[in-house]
């Protein structure tokens, strides 16, 4: 992975969410409406299904729906710790520096409208 600055993306349709890191997709979730669960794949990696209905690997209580054929709004988060980085925050692990945000619309989906 290069030093620098990254473009991130969302290629979103109903049902699934590709997840892109400098223009390649680096994973993406796939609702399974007749299950509940959702398959998670990375390119070179195997997939992993979650959920509680048949075929699940991994039993998690998804909740059967798919949240994100809704309307949302976008939060930009720098989220740091966890599994992916244990190490506790100190103000110098991370910073989030945000050159621009860019909305468009993806294979005939996706709409912007204003608050209320």
């Amino acid at each position: 992975m290069r030093s620098g600055y990254h473009t991130y993306g969302i290629l979103w349709k109903p049902n699934s969410i590709a997840y892109t890191l400098d223009g390649k997709i680096w994973a993406t979730d796939t609702y399974i409406p007749s299950t509940g669960n959702i398959k998670i794949t990375q390119p070179g990696k195997p997939a992993f299904i979650y959920g509680e209905g048949a075929g699940a690997q991994i039993p998690v209580q998804v909740g059967g729906t798919w949240p994100f054929n809704d309307r949302f709004f976008l939060i930009l988060n720098d989220a740091i710790g966890g599994i992916v980085s244990p190490a506790a925050p100190n103000g110098t692990t991370s910073t989030m520096k945000v050159q621009w945000v860019k909305y468009y619309t993806y294979q005939g989906f996706g709409s912007t409208s204003t608050a209320p």
